[in-house]
């Protein structure tokens, strides 16, 4: 076989393989509370003491900024490796156009879905920022004057936080194609009542109301409801609230080693889902439970005890239990259908809709009624992830009142699990089988001389890029095209009032099903480097004050990962999980925090 014809083989297999890759469905950070690193500096040569007769402790208030860099890789998680026709773009680049533009991209979005004209055509531009602004509130408290080592500490920051895509749009032909009869309704539609661009689509626009019309079976014309694209999105709450109760069961002056009980009270914001990058507090609502190990041993020390070096360790190991949130999801193997467009089927079967010869009914017909499909993927779930782990480990240098803190911080969660949630009615996946279709470049109309009959046309193979119909006329790249007839006496249904080509229908019509959501959780892991500079002073016995200032750059993991040995099954029961893949998308961010409080 020739070299060649091998090699363009491979390729198209390799990008066929990246362009289905699975997308989240929601950017999951690690939670503004879960932050070892921040936690550990500053205050070690004021707790986990020993020798202690009575209770003692310390508060802390640290003021931090962060702002995440690499937007690339937040766009990568959500839109994909490849959106757009070169490579230089790195995921920041999104093209819209029409089917009737000219050499029109294979990764650009099919305008068509979005009430754009057939030539229209825009590029999309993302550079993706989170930014927090937080004040972590912390305190210890030993309670060596009942049981030596036993302690409790609780750390709850209050978190103002700021997602931005950063958005714009530039657009490059605004269009004029009308959309003839039958396309979208039984009457052709002006470029006047379609929108003007697609930031107004993904700000939930649609065509105005046609049904002030004369003609009969006006469509409606739904705007998006979910996973809107736009302006940024801020929050403010309190993040989780992270407790330890906890025992130092091993303390002298050169070493300690203790372990605890660590448990978060969600106290921060749920994912909605109203937003494709949503503004999200803490972890998502979650409880958390699990372990809490602290260790130190010192390395070296001088004669007279004011010159240190030691080592410290904290590591935190939780579970994050299930929890209700709303997420937006596509449809397999078609990453951002959600922005695709969906028609409403159903029954009965009205004008005597056939198809084929012997004539055949339809188990559906179009229902007058246009939605994208992120309104009926949407949907509420249950999530949990079996593991979480935050780990930092540093060295302090000491002398008098001076620390000096340098470290590192590990930080990975398991891939989330997600799964229906289920009322007394049943598990919610079902409510809109049977009920939806994905219309791609389909005529939904055609017609009987001037009478226009709904079709049962689908296009299930359609995608974000494509439809399957252009340059065809009469619905031959639908599901099963059958010719169309109508009425008693059957007649054949052409592709609009005035022309004779007779058009073609679905014999069957294919619909979504609940089988058909790629129900795709993330995981993340990332590294961090961090330092701190503190200064306590000792002279004050009974109240110690301590103030320090301290950075980081936290560098995230991110790839998108599909795992084709797991089968998703149609859900029957509750307990039935539909998870076939897991991104690992995770936040770089570089920060600066300020950390004082007082000793006792």
């Amino acid at each position: 076989m020739n070299i060649k014809i091998i090699t363009l083989s491979l390729l198209a297999t390799i990008a066929t393989t990246i362009h289905s890759a699975p997308l989240t469905p929601y950017y999951s950070i690690r939670s503004q509370s879960v932050d070892a690193a921040r936690q550990l500096v500053g205050w070690t040569n004021q707790v986990n003491l020993n020798d202690m007769e009575n209770i003692y402790g310390s508060f802390s208030a640290t003021p931090e900024y962060t702002r995440s860099f690499n937007g690339s890789d937040i766009a990568e998680c959500l839109f994909g490796s490849n959106p757009c026709n070169n490579s230089s773009c790195s995921g920041r680049s999104i093209t819209i156009s029409g089917s009737q533009v000219a050499g029109r991209g294979v990764n650009d979005w099919l305008a068509d879905y979005f009430y754009l004209p057939t030539d229209f055509k825009s590029s999309l531009h993302f550079n993706p920022v989170v930014e927090n602004a937080l004040v972590d509130m912390s305190a210890y408290i030993g309670f060596d004057r009942w049981v030596n080592g036993l302690f409790f500490r609780i750390n709850a920051p209050l978190t103002w936080t700021r997602w931005n895509l950063n958005f714009h749009e530039k657009i490059l032909q605004e269009g004029s194609n009308p959309y003839d009869a039958g396309y979208f309704a039984p009457t052709p539609i002006g470029r006047a009542a379609l929108l003007k661009s697609f930031s107004s689509y993904a700000a939930g626009d649609a065509i105005a109301d046609l049904q002030s019309s004369n003609t009969a079976n006006q469509p409606t014309f739904d705007g998006l409801h979910f996973a809107h694209i736009g302006c940024s999105q801020s929050a403010l709450k309190l993040s989780d609230v992270q407790m330890v109760f906890g025992w130092n069961f091993a303390n002298c002056h050169d070493y300690h080693m203790g372990a605890g009980l660590r448990v978060a009270a969600p106290t921060g914001s749920r994912v909605e889902g109203a937003h494709l990058f949503e503004p999200i507090v803490g972890n998502g609502k979650h409880w958390e439970a699990g372990a809490h190990i602290t260790t130190h041993v010192n390395l070296w020390e001088n004669e007279d005890e004011d010159y240190a070096l030691g080592f410290y360790a904290d590591a935190n190991i939780t579970h994050l239990f299930r929890t209700r949130q709303t997420r937006t999801f596509d449809l397999k193997n078609k990453p951002m259908s959600r922005y695709m467009l969906a028609q409403k089927m159903g029954t009965p079967i009205i004008d005597n809709l056939v198809g084929g010869t012997p004539h055949v009914t339809p188990i559906a017909q179009f229902q007058n009624e246009f939605a994208p499909i992120a309104n009926i993927s949407t949907q509420d779930v249950m999530v949990h992830v079996a593991v979480q782990v935050d780990l930092a480990a540093q060295l302090t240098y000491s002398h008098n009142g001076i620390t000096w803190d340098l470290g590192y911080n590990f930080w990975m969660r398991s891939c989330e699990q997600v799964r229906s949630l289920c009322t007394s009615a049943g598990c919610n996946f079902v409510e809109f089988e049977e009920s939806w279709a994905i219309k791609g470049d389909a005529d939904v109309f055609g017609f009987a001389s001037n009478q226009a009959v709904g079709l049962s046309a689908t296009q299930s193979e359609a995608t974000i890029n494509t439809g399957k119909n252009y340059p065809a006329t009469n619905n031959t790249g639908i599901d099963s095209p059958q010719p169309a007839f109508a009425g008693d006496p059957a007649v054949p249904l052409h592709i609009s009032p005035s022309v004779g080509t007779q058009t073609n229908t679905s014999i069957q019509p294919i619909m979504i099903t609940a089988n058909d959501l790629d129900i795709v959780g993330t995981r993340g892991n990332s590294n961090k480097a961090y330092t701190h500079l503190s200064y306590s002073w000792l002279e004050n016995e009974n109240l110690i004050p301590y103030l320090g200032i301290g950075m980081f750059a936290e560098f995230g993991n991110n790839h998108l990962k599909c795992n084709t040995s797991k089968i998703c099954t149609k859900i029957a029961s509750c307990l039935n999980e539909c998870q076939t893949n897991c991104g690992t998308c995770s936040l770089s961010q570089w920060g600066v925090w300020a950390k004082g409080g007082f000793s006792f």
